[in-house]
């Protein structure tokens, strides 16, 4: 086997890798859609400034290599866009053939190399933002779930409230409580019956709190303990 034998083994094989870290990663039919859309710009750009440079006779230096690599760096860090990656795997990837074809053999696979890199930064970065937009729905779902658990167990929890409300309000003394701990201790037994009597879904253990929590949360609950407090009641009658 000869040196450009095994040479051209390499540039086949490192030419295969390009092409598949340049492929469209995803199966769905939007994601191919747009993916052809943007090989077909990246592709024909490449072309074009391949062209130019054939008509010129020039190559290729390393610090148009370098600048390039900076643009697609600072597109992917400042924007959040990494087509720039794939606009350049194409670009190192025609140029590469061109190079190859023409004799020259070591930049030709260079540039294939560089290829393969660029596309599988590409491949890459497409895959991550996948996984980042699975986890997003993931937990968008899950917080719509408590959510709505959340408006579930808070209409299931209504009548024990409602209960609380008219215990407090018949239950009060002419001269009102003097604390909300009073008030609730007033209550809290009655409230207990009521939520076992109706087999209503609620901790009885800790009702104090649950009661707490509530005059709290609901407008019509904390008017209701409010108003009932001996100073309220004081600084609202009316001599």
């Amino acid at each position: 086997m000869t040196d450009d034998s095994v040479l051209d083994g390499i540039f086949d094989s490192v030419k295969k890798e390009a092409e598949r870290f340049m492929s469209c990663f995803s199966g769905s039919h939007d994601d191919v859609s747009s993916y052809n859309e943007l090989r077909d710009r990246c592709e024909s750009k490449a072309k074009e400034k391949i062209n130019k440079f054939k008509e010129e006779g020039g190559h290729i230096m390393d610090d148009n290599f370098e600048c390039l690599l900076y643009d697609a760096n600072f597109s992917a860090q400042w924007n959040g866009k990494f087509g720039t990656y794939l606009g350049i795997a194409f670009f190192f990837y025609h140029w590469g053939q061109y190079c190859y074809s023409s004799g020259h053999r070591r930049e030709g696979l260079l540039f294939m190399a560089r290829a393969a890199g660029c596309g599988g930064v590409w491949q890459g970065a497409g895959l991550y933002a996948d996984r980042v937009e699975t986890a997003e729905l993931a937990l968008k779902k899950k917080q719509d779930h408590g959510k709505k658990g959340g408006e579930v167990t808070g209409s299931a929890l209504a009548p024990a409230r409602d209960e609380l409300k008219r215990l407090l309000e018949t239950n009060c003394p002419s001269e009102g409580w003097k604390t909300k701990t009073a008030a609730i201790g007033a209550v809290v037994d009655q409230l207990e019956l009521f939520v076992k009597k109706h087999k209503i879904n609620l901790k009885t253990d800790n009702l104090d709190n649950a009661i707490l929590t509530w005059c709290k949360r609901y407008d019509d609950l904390r008017d209701v303990l409010e108003s009932s407090l001996k100073k309220n009641i004081k600084n609202n009658r009316v001599d």
